[in-house]
Parts: C-alpha cells; structure tokens; sequence
C-alpha cells in the first residue's frame, strides 16, 4: 500500500488537469449567446480519430475517450447537437477545419499556423510531454543532451514546431500517428517518439508491453483547450464557460476512468500502474542533484522489476501472457527432460464464442473469458501455468503430471463450466462450454511447440466431434 500511495503522489504531481472554477449561475449564457445556439442547432466538431486515452472513434465509429465525456456534458448543458465529423488522420482533421468542414476542435493547441482559421479557449487537459524509447536506453534527466537521433513526432501536432524549434540537435521526423511512431520506435527506424505521458502510457498497455519505456520527459507541457472557427466568437464565449463550469469532481472521474485503478470489480489496473511508474521515474529526474545515485539506482531496480512483473501478464485476466508462457516452458521442458519427468499441456477454446459477443456484445464477452481464467486459477496447482494465448484460446502447462492426470483435470473443468451461469442483466443469462485437447510431452521433443501443435491437433477434434468435450491426441 505504500508503494501505490507513493505512486498515486507522483501521478498527481505530474498528471493534472486544470481545474477552473465550477460556475454557480443560474443563467450561464447571454441573450445573444443563446440566440446563437437556438440558430446553430449543430456544431460540427474535428478530433484527432488516434489519440486514446484522450479521444478517437471505435470500429464502429463512436466517438470515445476522455474528450468524448466531456463533450457529453457540454452538449447537454447548451441543448444543442455536438456532431464529430469522421477522419482518418489528424492531419485530415486540420485540413477539415481549415475549409470550415468543422466548427470546433475537441482537443488542441494554439499555433501561429492554426490561429489563422480558429481562436482557442482556456486549456482543460494539461499534459507532461515524454520520450518513448527501446528499454535499453539510458533515463536522461535532460533532452537537450540528445545528438542527430531520429526522434518521431505526429504530423500536423502543435509540438513539431516546437520541438524543431527549441531542440535543433534532435532530428524530428513526421509520423502518421502515435501507434506509427512507437512501431518505428520498436522497430529500429527511430530512437524515440514524443508524445503525452497519458497516450503513450496507454499504447504501451495495449500494444508495446515490455518493448519500451519512457525513458524522458520534456520541461513543456501540452496545454490543450478547444479551438473554435475565428469567426465564431460567440461560439468562443459559450465554450470558455462550458470549461470554466466543470467541476474538480468531474474532471477527476473522468481523468479516473481512463486512468486510475478501479477496485469494484477487480478490474485490470495494470494500464495505471505502468503510467505511474513512468510518472515516477519521470519524478525521479529531479532528484538526481539532491540524492546520492546509490540510492536513485535502487529505486529505478524497484521500478524495473515492476514493469517485468507486469510485461508477464495478459491485462484483462491478469493471467500469463503467451511470452511469459514460452519462456518458463521451455525451462520446464528441459528440466522434464533431464529430470525425466511427466509434462502435459491442455488447450482449451471457448465454443462458440463469436455467438456470445455478437448476442450479449462484447462487455459481455469479456466477463466470459474473465470467468473462464477465474475457474482455472482455482482448479489448477500453484505449480500449473495457466496462460491466456489470445482471444478464447487458453493454455494449460501441468508439471510432473501424465495423461491421466491431465484427463482429470480437464473434465473437472469442463464440468465446472457448463454449470456456470452468466448474469446479462434481471431477464437474460446463459451457460457457455468450453472445448479441451490434451497432449503429453514426449521425450523427442525439442522445443515445447511440439506438444502444443499435438494439443491443438486434438483439441480441432473436440470441436469438430461436437463440442464440450474433452480429447486426448492419438496418433
């Protein structure tokens, strides 16, 4: 607990919002004000569709995010339509708002360039700036100490200007978007990205898990406001206050849903912890001319150790991912091998999965797989590895156990799952199966793809036999 209090200290440190004083009035807009919005009956708005956590559209094009809550207030409050219009691209967006395509921007920064065509309210997100790097390169305490290294900025940000500006040794190169960038990153092609410590803290949950850190931090902040068509100043005015009148309370459950632990419903905080763990290193930077670095050095361990733990783990299931998995078995196969020892693997898929989601929707679907993980880890040994490959799929690595012994586990499962009801809501609840193969390793296995490749062989069976059941792989 003092570890998480230490963190949630830093994160309020450098995480903020700027909170304006919330508006007590009864009349909030002008005569003419209102006018304009009885007149405007729509507001036409651009966002950037690849800037989670703070906004973009879903699959299937709704509108998301932190911005997404906000303008939820805002919209109620001054009874009018707020309509995102549907880009692929920031740089799409800018183009949009230039033509006069959109009123407003959601979330963006005053430039030279942009208040040519818009004018911009008061900031409401107030954002660290950090570099994303490989793990394996140094924490800097300051950027300006970088030389001619490839550094990725998203085209058409308000930092690219400033950066190239404030930092000509650093060689900026323009990125469609912040999951290009980190791929660049993760790929060789650039030494680091520039964005939020929110955004990227949020892509390294979902897609860069142990590949990078954040090895940096800038002296700037992104302030962020809404811009506004520059020949709209009533519809300025509007917004000014519709910032100026949320409250503290509401800007931080917002800010809490998209990154703060949730302990309702024992549900993944990982995404928190990883950004309060940059947020922390980032903290640390400060100290490097008041501290020993003995002691720094053992703080940073502490941290590194940390974000292994939790590059280990799938972040809905908090089971073991799948590069855990192949990592501690193949230590567990060639101890079996020289100890000459049983090893055995169970697969196990979810049936008809796809059914569950397109019927109950996906919220649904992930309370399934969550079930699923919870009926294993407490039917299983503390020895036994219960990973989760991917989707539905599920695998299991029993130590020192034979084909018997797997066979009975398995039916345990499966007995237990069909049994287990899933509660949609007062009305509606189901019952789903799962389909099991089972493979023993054999002594001529060289690597442990060879007795998955078999369990897999057999768990096809199962399905292709009827489901719900559970084979054994025979030659």
């Amino acid at each position: 607990m003092k570890y998480i209090r230490l963190l949630f200290l830093s994160l309020s440190i450098f995480v903020t919002t700027l909170y304006g004083s919330e508006l007590h009035l009864k009349n909030k807009f002008t005569t003419q004000e209102k006018a304009y919005l009885r007149n405007k009956k729509v507001i036409t708005m651009c966002i950037d569709p690849n800037w989670m956590p703070f906004e973009s559209f879903d699959k299937h094009g709704n509108y998301i995010g932190m911005t997404a809550d906000y303008f939820k207030i805002f919209q109620k409050e001054m009874g009018i339509l707020i309509e995102p219009l549907y880009t692929k691209s920031w740089t799409e967006s800018l183009a949009a708002a230039k033509s006069r395509k959109c009123d407003i921007f959601s979330l963006a920064m005053a430039t030279e360039d942009r208040k040519k065509y818009m004018n911009f309210t008061s900031a409401y997100l107030s954002i660290p700036l950090v570099i994303a790097t490989k793990t394996d390169v140094a924490f800097m305490d300051d950027i300006k100490y970088l030389k001619n290294e490839k550094i990725g900025i998203t085209k058409g940000y308000a930092f690219d200007e400033i950066i190239r500006k404030k930092y000509p040794n650093i060689e900026v190169v323009d990125v469609e978007n912040l999951n290009d960038g980190l791929q660049k990153v993760a790929n060789g092609e650039l030494f680091g990205f520039v964005g939020t410590l929110a955004s990227v803290g949020y892509a390294f949950q979902r897609n860069f898990v142990g590949e990078l850190k954040i090895a940096g931090k800038f002296s700037e902040k992104w302030e962020l406001g809404i811009g506004v068509r520059n020949d709209a100043p009533l519809l300025l005015s509007i917004f000014e206050k519709e910032i100026q009148g949320v409250s503290t309370e509401r800007k931080q459950r917002i800010l809490n849903k998209y990154l703060a632990i949730k302990y309702e419903k024992g549900t993944d905080y990982t995404l928190l912890i990883k950004v309060m763990i940059g947020v922390f290193i980032i903290g640390l930077f400060g100290l490097y001319h008041n501290r020993k670095l003995s002691k720094i050095n053992k703080e940073l361990h502490i941290l590194k150790n940390a974000l292994e733990e939790q590059a280990n783990h799938d972040p809905m299931t908090n089971l073991y991912n799948r590069r855990y998995f192949h990592n501690i078995a193949t230590y567990l196969l060639n101890l079996a091998h020289r100890e000459k020892h049983n090893l055995s693997v169970i697969m196990i898929d979810i049936d008809f999965f796809k059914k569950v989601n397109d019927t109950y929707g996906h919220t649904i679907g992930d309370e399934v797989i969550k079930k699923l993980a919870l009926i294993m880890l407490e039917n299983t040994r503390k020895s036994d590895i219960v990973a989760r490959f991917g989707g539905e799929e599920f695998v299991i690595l029993l130590p020192k156990t034979d084909l018997e012994g797997a066979l009975n586990i398995a039916n345990k499962l499966k007995v237990i799952v069909e049994n287990e009801i899933i509660v949609v809501d007062k009305r509606r609840s189901f019952s789903f199966t799962i389909s099991l193969g089972i493979s023993k390793v054999l002594s001529s296995d060289a690597e442990i793809d060879d007795a998955l490749n078999r369990a897999d062989k057999a768990l096809y069976r199962a399905k292709e036999s009827g489901r719900n059941r559970v084979v054994l792989y025979e030659e």
